[in-house]
């Protein structure tokens, strides 16, 4: 590598050669010393050649000197330039890095939380299904009434026994429960509604929900020991209830800054209150004599349990519920409404034909004021599940908004 200069170097030289030789002086004390001893023809002559140089430093080689020096100012000057340019740049690259920063930031932002934009508007139609858990005074009733034991049925242990008939006429009654009731109330309504929606998400909605729930019973009577023909007498009981209803409801938006659920686009407050004017439970009995036909024992047992159960025949009345439900739900991806709810109705005015029902005629037993007319009222709590569908597409403006209220 070459380095190249402007004008004559030779001052440059002196000055070099004067500052070491001094810088020597200063640091060898005993140079002056040394004169007297070592100083020889050789070194003087040397040293005369340096002052004769210096003599000799002309105008020329002042001005060579001059030019180097405003070479150095150029090249300093320059460089602060350079540096300070360097410094923009940098500063321009950290402006831009960090705006890259924040978009990154924005979009991870961005796909960390959910649009709460709200673009179901118009009418909307839904599809709903529930799971429903909670007490049924009716099936309570039912349960209530059905036989534990043989005296409940009229019998004794040795009821009908005849010994002239052929064996086996002796032995002793057994009774016992070979399917109870199951202990879980629950339904599962099945419904479809029509909602108007406004731009905000609040709306109002009219729906027809359905469900049907039953329990069953079986019980037998049977001859204790071993019985060569395995005489016995079944009890089969199905206690069945549905209910049409006819709902409306008011769901309302809740600010996200009072409450809200991850992961939904919308949360709602949710009240409703609906009548049911089919609303029909059936209790279903049948008895089955499994003794051959001549078998006489077998037919007064039969009689005797037929008699014992006619205050709570098989029965079908219809009566009228009146229902409500308050509860929160969460919109889900646009389509899916997930809510969880507590429910109740008051039911009553049941009639079996022109018959209004008593409250004996499910349960057997008349209540100590008298007997009163049949009616219950039902707590629940429901998880429901809405798929919702918009009835037509929104068409819309400039700026993307829904003018004809449909949805997009």
């Amino acid at each position: 590598m070459s380095i190249r200069t402007r004008g004559n170097l030779t001052p440059i030289i002196f000055a070099i050669t004067v500052i070491v030789a001094t810088a020597f002086a200063d640091n060898q004390p005993d140079a002056v010393e040394s004169i007297d001893g070592g100083f020889g023809i050789a070194e003087l002559t040397d040293t005369l050649d340096i002052v004769d140089s210096v003599d000799n430093f002309n105008e020329a080689d002042i001005a060579g000197f001059m030019d180097l020096t405003d070479l150095i100012d150029e090249f300093s000057d320059r460089g602060s330039a350079d540096f300070m340019d360097n410094v923009d740049l940098i500063t321009d690259d950290t402006e831009i890095a960090d705006t890259v920063v924040n978009q990154d930031d924005t979009i991870l932002s961005t796909r960390d939380t959910i649009d709460t934009s709200f673009d179901l508007v118009g009418t909307i139609l839904g599809f709903e299904a529930a799971l429903s858990i909670g007490a049924v005074p009716l099936f309570e009733l039912w349960q209530n009434s059905l036989p534990n034991t043989l005296s409940d049925l009229g019998l004794a242990s040795n009821f009908g026994i005849d010994s002239v008939l052929f064996p086996g006429d002796n032995a002793f009654l057994r009774y016992r429960v070979t399917e109870p009731p199951s202990q879980f109330n629950f339904v599962i309504p099945f419904g479809i509604s029509l909602r108007r929606a406004d731009s905000s998400g609040n709306s109002l909605s009219l729906g027809l929900s359905l469900f049907h729930t039953s329990k069953r019973f079986q019980s037998e009577i049977y001859m204790d020991g071993v019985d060569a023909q395995n005489r016995r007498i079944d009890l089969y009981e199905l206690f069945a209830y549905s209910s049409v209803s006819l709902e409306a409801a008011y769901r309302r938006v809740i600010p996200s800054t009072y409450f809200s659920i991850d992961g939904s686009r919308q949360t709602y407050l949710t009240l409703a209150a609906g009548i049911s004017p089919l609303n029909v439970f059936t209790r279903y009995r049948e008895l089955l004599n499994r003794a051959p036909d001549e078998d006489g024992r077998m037919k007064t047992i039969e009689a005797a349990v037929d008699s014992a159960l006619e205050k709570l025949p098989s029965i079908t009345a219809n009566g009228t519920s009146l229902s409500w439900r308050v509860g929160v739900s969460t919109l889900r991806n646009n389509r899916l409404e997930i809510g969880l709810y507590y429910a109740g109705s008051y039911d009553f005015n049941f009639y079996s034909g022109d018959d209004r029902i008593a409250q004996s005629r499910i349960s057997g037993v008349e209540s100590e004021d008298g007997d009163k007319f049949l009616s219950f009222t039902t707590s629940r709590i429901e998880f429901k599940v809405t798929f919702l569908m918009p009835t037509r597409r929104a068409a819309a403006d400039n700026n993307g908004n829904n003018v004809n209220g449909g949805s997009e």
